[in-house]
């Protein structure tokens, strides 16, 4: 019975899945060209400066909107794997926990990318589906 809610859970997530990237590709092959999902990393460092969009044409918020969501249930999906969340966060992970076992450290400032965040947040059991934002910050 687990094994059968989890393949339902996994199609209902693979069909949300196509679903978004359907949609998404509609929207960005006018502005983007073929195959847009290959080729497009992240709008937003392209497409929106001071809160307004429009950098490139043919991308509005929606468009933004929908790729951050693709990205994120694209995560989720990859990180439920807890192989693939130990391989992209065991490190990381491990550094913090050393970090706060320190009783003399008082402050330690650690780095990293808005992609490694997703598995140390996953590894955490607080990543809520949704892409970092840019400069975003993790305190413990």
């Amino acid at each position: 019975t687990e094994l059968r809610a989890a393949r339902a859970a996994a199609a209902k997530a693979a069909g949300r899945l196509a679903a978004l990237g359907a949609e998404l590709e509609t929207l960005l092959e006018p502005v983007v060209g073929t195959e847009p999902l290959k080729t497009m990393l992240d709008l937003k460092p392209f497409c929106v400066h001071a809160n307004v969009v429009g950098a490139v044409g043919g991308i509005d918020w929606n468009a933004v909107k929908l790729a951050e969501e693709y990205a994120a249930t694209v995560e989720a999906e990859v990180y439920k794997d807890t192989e693939l969340v130990r391989l992209a966060s065991g490190r990381l992970l491990h550094e913090v926990i050393e970090a706060l076992a320190d009783e003399g450290h008082r402050i330690t400032l650690l780095l990293a990318h808005d992609n490694m965040l997703t598995p140390f947040l996953v590894a955490l059991g607080v990543y809520k589906q949704q892409w970092p934002l840019y400069a975003s910050s993790v305190i413990l």
